[in-house]
């Protein structure tokens, strides 16, 4: 099992929320072995405009970002700390607006860490060289449709073929130098926009070259049915065999994140709180450092800062502060505040 855990990816790891020991660790007070994964939030900067981001209004009130140096220290703190070394996922806003982040790349595999990167695709095919060179291990690229559905949902002309020119680059450069890596996923949001256009995104994936599609459910803020989804989530259902089927047929591995059964996707987009699943354990097996280098779980609870610790990354993830946060959601299941959060068990 510890050999799974050090070469999965950030997306298979609420796949682990099925299986029974990260629902067993949530009974032991609070305390867990390791992390599994550490999301590093690179920056809020994006080049993109895209109708469903949550971070849209909040992205210019937090400009500081974590030099390279510290970030280095970070990754040099874990590697001390855990003998299973923890997967690194790098997002943004749009990670590749950092300057530094291939140097950052470097420095992960350096100190032999796996590493994933979520991008919106629109500069990576100048950066696909080196990023296949790095060995990066797996890449995320966000496209949420044909060309008329993406360029619109994201405000920029031209997003999604420069995004397929990148996955495209990628592919190449893999080729060239005899490498496996990174995986390439695509990732596709459902919105009402999108719904038509689905099972398009099948054959956009096999021309880019990805190796696997990803629907990603629309992560909403309230838990009430006063917020509920306008999405037609019966034209979901009757798409979702087709998908399945066209991919099977295509030979494209495809997934649905979070997975749901067909009654729990109803209540997911149009129920109360009180029908859902109140469970989560990802912060037993996951935590971010933000972009002014608070140690959080999520929600925005800050367990420390790798700016004002003085203390290792180990002692922090069984700190006092931090098993207190698991056992209170342990006992609530979930935060009132938590939405429709992808992480949660449904």
């Amino acid at each position: 099992m510890f050999g799974l855990l050090r070469k999965i990816n950030l997306k298979a790891i609420e796949n682990l929320q099925s299986l029974g020991v990260p629902n067993l660790i949530r009974h032991l007070g609070g305390w867990s072995p390791f992390p599994v994964g550490v999301v590093f939030l690179l920056t809020l900067r994006c080049n993109m405009k895209c109708d469903m981001c949550l971070l849209v209004e909040v992205r210019k009130d937090h400009t500081e970002e974590l030099a390279l140096d510290e970030l280095k220290g970070v990754v040099d703190d874990l590697a001390a700390s855990f003998l299973f070394k923890p997967f690194i996922h790098l997002i943004g806003g749009e990670p590749l607006l950092r300057r530094d982040l291939l140097p950052l790349v470097a420095y992960i595999k350096e100190r032999r860490f796996n590493c994933s990167l979520t991008t919106n695709g629109f500069l990576l095919e100048r950066h696909a060289a080196e990023l296949v060179r790095l060995g990066l291990d797996r890449i995320h690229v966000s496209i949420d449709g044909p060309p008329e559905v993406h360029d619109v949902e994201r405000q920029v002309p031209g997003a999604h073929d420069r995004a397929v020119a990148g996955i495209q680059a990628l592919v190449a450069a893999r080729q060239r130098l005899g490498s496996d890596r990174p995986a390439i996923t695509i990732n596709t949001v459902v919105t009402g926009e999108s719904l038509p256009h689905l099972e398009r995104m099948i054959p956009i994936a096999q021309t880019a070259g990805a190796d696997a599609l990803t629907y990603q459910h629309l992560v909403f803020d309230d838990c009430s049915a006063h917020d509920a989804s306008t999405l037609d989530v019966e034209q979901l259902l009757a798409t979702i065999p087709r998908l399945k089927q066209q991919a099977r047929a295509a030979g494209l591995p495809i997934t649905f994140f979070p997975h749901m059964k067909d009654d729990t996707l109803r209540r997911y987009y149009q129920g109360r709180e009180e029908e859902l699943n109140r469970m989560c354990v990802f912060p037993w097996y996951v935590v971010r450092v933000d972009l002014e280098g608070n140690i959080t779980p999520c929600r925005g609870f800050v367990v420390d800062n790798v700016r004002t610790k003085n203390v290792s990354f180990r002692q922090v993830w069984n700190s006092p502060r931090f098993r207190q946060y698991r056992r209170d959601l342990a006992r609530q299941g979930v935060f009132d505040d938590c939405g429709r959060c992808c992480h949660r068990q449904f």
